[in-house]
């Protein structure tokens, strides 16, 4: 015989649909595909060798007869890391001179669910606390390595009523957090909420998320007097510049929303009074001598506390 007869190489892959395709799940010594050669001519011409080119050393051939090869995972794969690899199969037969045929696969590396969705960048968002319920706060956006339904990804807010999570929605498609509630800096200057993504794997893997938002003051409250009535006595012999009795008034708005400064009522009674109430401290003061034989021996009046935001309340002295 002469060697005048290619080899010949056919190749079956292993899997379901037996494409040319290796989970990334793969294990070393897991099967990829069968390879099957042969050769026309006779005698030691149709004995043949199988070795395989390319792969980056991720697989390897083993075979018991020298007919059938199989093709087995090597080494560990990672489809995020390399998605597919070029591999060569080369058949040479044993003639003189050897005749070399060789076929060139492409294999795909398929998807498990292996990686767990990754928040992009950090959060940090401020809204006012007057805004009404469906105001939009910020929206995060979490990514995933895997591909197709492995890489889908919903959104959903975790329940932790201390720091006030239920004032807060998160749609659950595209990350858009809202309000869902009305928001109260009074109660919580600056709410938390957790925010998990989970892809749609099978088993799903998720991460969570933590969201400070810090809410913006609204003038929203008015001064609180306590109490609201006052009592005092002063001697008619006290000099002029006496302070007599302190009023006090608190707002638990912030900055100049909650600075309280107090005065009389602008009317005919209160500026006839024969007193001054400092306007920072609430001091009420004696502007003249006192004369309890010729003068009213008791004066009732109202006083007036007023936030910067132009928010008042009042409160009466005897």
């Amino acid at each position: 015989d002469v060697n005048d007869n290619l080899p010949t190489i056919d190749i079956t892959f292993l899997n379901e649909n037996q494409s040319a395709s290796v989970s990334e799940g793969a294990e070393p010594g897991d099967f990829v595909a069968r390879i099957s050669v042969s050769d026309s001519d006779n005698g030691e011409n149709v004995n043949v060798n199988v070795t395989l080119e390319g792969g980056d050393g991720r697989f390897g051939l083993t075979t018991q007869d020298n007919i059938i090869y199989l093709v087995v995972v090597a080494r560990p794969l990672d489809r995020e890391l390399v998605p597919n690899y070029q591999i060569k199969v080369i058949a040479r037969d044993s003639g003189l001179p050897p005749l070399t045929v060789d076929r060139t696969i492409t294999l795909q590396v398929t998807d498990i669910n292996d990686n767990a969705p990754e928040f992009v960048g950090s959060y940090a968002p401020s809204l006012s606390e007057a805004v009404p319920i469906g105001t939009s706060v910020t929206q995060i956006t979490a990514r995933d390595r895997d591909i197709g339904s492995n890489a889908e990804v919903s959104y959903a807010i975790l329940s932790t009523p201390l720091t006030h999570s239920d004032w807060f929605a998160v749609d659950p498609e595209s990350g858009l957090i809202t309000t869902r509630s009305i928001v109260d800096r009074e109660i919580d200057p600056s709410p938390r909420i957790t925010i998990s993504a989970t892809d749609h794997g099978t088993p799903p893997l998720s991460a969570t998320i933590e969201v400070d938002i810090t809410l913006l003051d609204f003038n929203d409250n008015e001064p609180i007097f306590n109490p609201t009535f006052y009592n005092a006595t002063v001697s008619e012999d006290e000099d002029v510049g006496h302070c007599i009795v302190q009023v006090s008034a608190s707002d638990p708005d912030e900055g100049v929303n909650g600075v309280v400064t107090y005065s009389f009522p602008q009317t005919p009674i209160a500026r006839q009074l024969p007193f001054e109430i400092r306007s920072d401290s609430g001091w009420i003061c004696m502007t003249q001598t006192l004369d309890h034989d010729t003068e009213p021996s008791k004066y009732d009046f109202s006083v007036t506390a007023k936030d910067g935001g132009n928010l008042d309340a009042t409160a009466w002295v005897s």
